[in-house]
């Protein structure tokens, strides 16, 4: 009997820290998101933002089947309301990527996630391997919609 294909290929997970930011709350507010089996996966980038102020990039990719299941319970567990039809119609490209951004100060300090559009957040990629109508349907069965 051939394996069903997982409907998430790839999922990735990232957050910028600016120097006025404490880089361990970023980085606590980021690892809500992150399967225990993965917490030392992150890659750390150094960058400068505008007046050559300086920024950190943590990111984390996630491609093993069993870590994006994993990632998929904790997404539902701290989701603070479901994702509405709406909302995957808005942010899902004709490359069925799924672009989602979480409020960090509400991840760090609740230990849920909401929905924002502001670009300082925290930022997950979700690379699917279905058809593109049967991306909806796949969220709902994984209890997101």
């Amino acid at each position: 009997m051939e394996e069903e294909s997982a409907p998430i290929r790839g999922v990735t997970l990232s957050v910028f820290s600016h120097a006025t930011e404490d880089e361990n709350k970023v980085l606590k507010a980021l690892s809500i998101l992150i399967p225990d089996e993965c917490r030392g996966g992150i890659s750390v980038t150094h960058t400068e933002g505008h007046y050559s102020n300086p920024i950190t990039v943590y990111q984390i990719k996630l491609a093993k089947r069993s870590y994006i299941e994993s990632f998929i319970k904790l997404l539902e567990q701290k989701l603070q309301s479901k994702l509405s039809p709406m909302d995957i119609e808005r942010r899902l490209d004709q490359k069925k990527c799924l672009y989602l951004r979480f409020d960090k100060q509400i991840a760090h300090i609740k230990k849920k996630l909401e929905l924002t559009s502001a670009s300082d957040a925290i930022q997950v990629k979700l690379d699917f391997d279905i058809p593109r109508n049967k991306i909806l349907e796949a969220l709902q069965l994984k209890n997101l919609v």
